[in-house]
């Protein structure tokens, strides 16, 4: 049996299910859906500031929320994107955008160095985008090994 959440995703967004082991969507599409989940990841960092501890109730509901759809955004933004990429880019949008927030609401220092090293953050996410060389897309019927094939001739 086949696992159904593609198909969910897919529904939900407007989409048809694609055939086997075709891109569910462009790389573009991912990049997007990538940018988006770091978006909500600010949303959710930012919800732990006024949650005070989880013990504000709208403020935590915003945090799990966003959380969960940053999540789930990102998952399906890593099944075009390699996961090293897709992750360090994800978590340099949400330390980025946290920390520039917090500059300019919190009034939290803002020095030349601090900013100097967001600047090295962002400069490596865009490296991370246009530097990755696309990963061979399998063949369809080439099934994708879970051990290497050494581990599982001694079993």
């Amino acid at each position: 049996m086949s696992d159904p959440t593609p198909v969910i995703v897919a529904t939900v967004l407007g989409a048809s299910e694609p055939a086997v082991g075709a891109q569910p969507f462009s790389n573009m599409t991912a990049w997007g859906l990538l940018l988006l989940a770091g978006l909500l990841e600010i949303v959710w960092a930012i919800g732990l500031k006024y949650s005070q501890g989880f013990t504000k109730l709208v403020p935590t509901t915003i945090s799990i929320i966003g959380l969960v759809a940053s999540f789930v955004i990102l998952a399906q933004a890593v099944r075009v994107l390699p996961i090293s990429v897709a992750y360090a880019a994800w978590t340099g949008i949400g330390a980025t955008g946290v920390a520039i927030i917090g500059m300019i609401i919190y009034k939290e220092p803002a020095s030349a160095a601090r900013i100097a090293c967001l600047m090295l953050i962002i400069a490596g996410m865009l490296g991370l985008k246009y530097l990755t060389i696309p990963a061979a897309k399998p063949d369809a019927n080439t099934p994708v090994p879970l051990l290497d094939t050494q581990t599982q001739s001694r079993n």
